[in-house]
């Protein structure tokens, strides 16, 4: 009876872990977290770009990948990566940070029919896609910079 009862005990521990709500120091404040400030924001441009007529198929992709980024967080590394499906095509791009730093851009899938070019001196990626009749460029360094970078002038 007494182990039934410490059976019991234990599960009502473990049901009560699992539904009491985190505490304010396991969620990320929203002033500590630029970063995720800076993305969030970015979705809502993309929501009001996407709510507004003209643009063109390879606009709206990127748009709608900037509208809900997949965010990958292990450790103090966080990725936010971009699904770009245009005519059932898809590329993904990752921006990764290690804390609030970003230190890469990775092009992670690329289908074989799009070229994805960048010159020496640029840091604009530009990505020509095939049989759509458009094409769309990301800012390596910058990700809310929309289209090409600022680039420095020699």
């Amino acid at each position: 009876m007494v182990t039934v009862l410490k059976q019991i005990a234990a599960a009502i521990v473990c049901v009560i872990t699992l539904f009491v709500p985190q505490s304010p120091a396991q969620t990320p404040d929203s002033t500590s977290d630029p970063v995720g400030n800076a993305w969030k924001t970015r979705a809502e441009v993309a929501t009001k770009k996407l709510a507004a007529p003209g643009l063109d198929k390879c606009d709206k992709a990127v748009e709608l990948a900037f509208q809900s980024p997949n965010v990958v967080t292990l450790g103090k590394q966080r990725n936010f990566e971009l699904l770009i499906d245009i005519d059932g095509l898809a590329m993904v791009a990752s921006y990764s940070y290690t804390g609030q730093q970003l230190n890469s851009f990775v092009l992670i899938v690329l289908p074989p029919e799009w070229l994805a070019v960048q010159k020496t001196d640029s840091k604009t990626l530009n990505v020509l896609v095939a049989d759509s009749n458009c094409t769309f460029d990301l800012c390596t360094n910058d990700p809310f910079t929309p289209g090409p970078c600022a680039e420095r002038k020699k």
